[in-house]
């Protein structure tokens, strides 16, 4: 929120938010126990702040829609990228047996960092891309990026959930309204 005042003056905005295909694997967050305590997993809870991220890009585009905001908030995924962030994880002891079976797969079949970013990119700077969409890989993992299916069971509540725990736990409201006027159409 403390950026967004910044985001609104200027002419033309967007907010790209990384998801990951794990987000598929992932629950909504809990708001009774947000950190998972009692039942943390390494890949269940990278699952959910993945997912997390879609919900926050998704409801961000909807609150600038509804007060007519030209910003614009999409997500994007890299797809499988071979990356330090999952030799990493293995050399820490930490993602399980998982953890080595993806650094593997990420070896073999993972795209570079840079053409990971790719989906990124495209979301940021593509003057087609819109508000609201996602950006990832043309065959889920790997490829090049292009506009993917938003899918949305349960977005409703998963949004409205997420802002409320997000204020809660940061002690930040989301106060669009004291920071930007409503345009008109």
């Amino acid at each position: 929120m403390q950026l967004l005042p910044s985001l609104l003056a200027a002419e033309v905005a967007r907010v790209v938010t990384v998801s990951s295909v794990a987000r598929l694997q992932g629950s909504p967050v809990d708001p009774d126990n947000v950190n998972m305590e009692g039942e943390y997993s390494p890949w269940q809870a990278y699952g959910r702040s993945k997912l997390a991220n879609y919900h926050f890009a998704l409801g961000l585009q909807r609150e600038f829609e509804k007060r007519g905001l030209a910003a614009q908030s999409l997500a994007a995924h890299p797809g499988l990228s071979n990356t330090n962030l999952a030799s990493h994880t293995v050399q820490e002891g930490g993602g399980g047996i998982l953890g080595g079976v993806s650094h593997s797969i990420a070896q073999f079949l993972g795209m570079s960092a840079a053409q990971g970013a790719l989906s990124q990119l495209r979301a940021a700077t593509d003057p087609e891309a819109k508000g609201g969409e996602l950006y990832g890989p043309a065959f889920g993992s790997n490829g090049p990026p292009l506009k993917r299916p938003v899918l949305a069971p349960g977005l409703d509540d998963a949004i409205a959930t997420l802002w409320m725990v997000s204020e809660r736990e940061t002690g930040l409201a989301f106060d669009f309204d004291s920071v930007a006027p409503t345009r008109s159409a």
